[in-house]
């Protein structure tokens, strides 16, 4: 059986579904993960016949119909395939003070649905939340991700890196072909629409978003040697999330125009 190959996305109305191991070669799926299973069986109560999509996160969409339920697997028949290449201009990266309580899960959710490419959780020097390892949190990020990526329809999932440092991701990150912005409050700064307008022709932006009490100004210092450009987000004083959001809409904006 040939399964047809779609060059262009077309927009389905249908549920769909994270299958990570799916490819253009498959013909038949398996869903037997238990959330997106019980969301399949018990949540939308989907019956034998009804359509599905299927993503795996790296640019495949299958469009399949079911053909089985059990308790815990749902059979898929895929009826057709597509893949898509990912962005090879306007990427954005960002890094972000972890903020305090439950915000980085909004910022993690927005900013998937806006079209950020990698995301970064970053310490700095006025960053007061301290990184928790184990008791969940990566998972509950990563299905924050899947869940915001769903939704949003997008076929490329964001990469969510671990922790790092505010000079660990000036070290790995900035580069002469990467333009990075640091918004801030203080000193000589641009506007973000200008900073954009100065490199038309930049494969990858990386933006640098501080804590609730801004960047040191060593910190600006640093990152400007390593060829930042300090922009101004407004008169208004922003908080994480919303300073976050803000930016990556900004740049998907004046990116895809």
């Amino acid at each position: 059986m040939n399964i047809p190959f779609i060059q262009r996305p077309t927009v389905f109305d249908m549920p769909r579904f994270f299958i990570p191991n799916i490819s253009l070669k498959d013909q038949n799926i398996i869903i037997s993960a238990a959330d997106e299973a019980h969301h399949i069986v018990r949540v939308l109560r989907l019956k034998t016949g009804d359509d599905v999509e299927l993503i795996n996160g790296l640019g495949t969409l299958a469009r399949g119909v079911i053909t089985r339920i059990l308790d815990h697997e749902v059979f898929i028949r895929i009826n057709d395939c597509l893949t898509m290449k990912p962005r090879e201009k306007g990427r954005i990266i960002l890094a972000c003070a972890l903020p305090k309580k439950a915000k980085f899960e909004v910022i993690l959710e927005k900013c998937t649905e806006l079209g950020v490419d990698e995301i970064i959780p970053m310490m700095t020097e006025r960053t007061e939340v301290r990184p928790h390892s184990g008791g969940g949190k990566e998972e509950r990020f990563e299905k924050v991700i899947v869940n915001a990526s769903k939704q949003s329809k997008r076929l490329f999932f964001p990469i969510l890196h671990p922790v790092m440092t505010f000079d660990d991701v000036l070290t790995r990150f900035a580069s002469p072909e990467r333009v990075v912005f640091i918004p801030w409050l203080e000193g000589n700064r641009i506007s973000l629409k200008d900073a954009v307008s100065r490199n038309p022709s930049s494969k990858d932006f990386l933006v640098l978003i501080g804590p609730e009490g801004d960047f040191t100004s060593q910190e600006v210092e640093r990152s400007i040697e390593r060829g930042a450009l300090a922009v101004t987000l407004g008169d208004n004083t922003l908080k994480v999330d919303t300073a976050a959001t803000a930016v990556v809409a900004g740049l998907r904006l004046f990116c895809d125009a």
